[in-house]
């Protein structure tokens, strides 16, 4: 049977990603370089698209007739833009061909934290990692890691149980020792909620903080709040380390 008749798709499919997959802000991902180049030994006539739209230009064009003479003409151009909006947040749009079958990504333009940006926000890197991303995804909808990316738009927790009791008890073992750079211990508390959020730690995260600073924020906290923020650190990084080690 050949691979225009065969179920694609299957094949595909039970690639094993266990060393290829990564994890950023609590989300699994594949390098879009990887899923590509597997494809592309599967199929080497499979094909990628990034669609763009149609952007038409007004430009002014300034010719000198003489030391004291300009003529102004008006010329318009078009430009492909590899990008769409709603005139709020934008999306890029990705298709993958194989077996002359096309599947199709939508993709909203993000930044570091998954959170779609605005249209006055766009650059070209954020443009240029939407189009990876969303390469990856349509190569996924033919089967190479299609269950990577299982339930990602409603992040699914991490089904592990975790010792709170035992968290809180690190966090009481913290101690102030020699001077403290309180701007780089609150940044890496705040690093270490972001890492947790999405997870099942979230949750006794956002219970355990407010017994510790009541009515504060950790990007306000002073040099007074230093014991408060390193039991806030040691709670953290102990429930990491739960995680990691699951």
């Amino acid at each position: 049977m050949d691979k225009q008749n065969e179920n694609y798709f299957i094949e595909l499919n039970s690639i094993d990603l266990s060393e290829k997959t990564k994890k950023k802000n609590g989300l699994s991902y594949v390098s879009w370089a990887w899923a590509w180049g597997e494809l592309k030994k599967k199929y080497p006539d499979a094909q990628y698209q990034v669609y763009s739209r149609i952007v038409n230009k007004k430009i002014t064009n300034i010719e000198k007739i003489s030391d004291l003479q300009t003529k102004s003409t008006e010329l318009e151009s078009q430009e492909e833009i590899p990008y769409f909006t709603d005139g709020s947040t934008c999306w890029v749009k990705v298709g993958v061909t194989v077996n002359k079958l096309e599947h199709i990504e939508l993709l909203p333009i993000m930044d570091n934290k998954n959170q779609s940006v605005t249209v006055n926000s766009i650059t070209s890197v954020l443009v240029n990692k939407a189009i990876q991303r969303a390469l990856t995804k349509a190569i996924a909808r033919h089967g190479i890691g299609l269950y990577v990316y299982a339930g990602e738009d409603l992040p699914e927790t991490i089904a592990v149980s975790l010792d709170v009791d035992q968290a809180k008890k690190a966090a009481e073992a913290y101690k102030i020792e020699g001077e403290i750079d309180i701007e780089k211990e609150k940044n890496i508390v705040i690093d270490l909620v972001k890492i947790l959020n999405g997870t099942t730690a979230s949750e006794e995260v956002f219970k355990y903080i407010p017994t510790i600073i009541p009515n504060k924020k950790i990007s306000a906290l002073t040099k007074e709040d230093t014991k408060e923020l390193l039991k806030i650190k040691g709670f953290l990084l102990d429930l990491q380390n739960q995680l990691a080690n699951k």
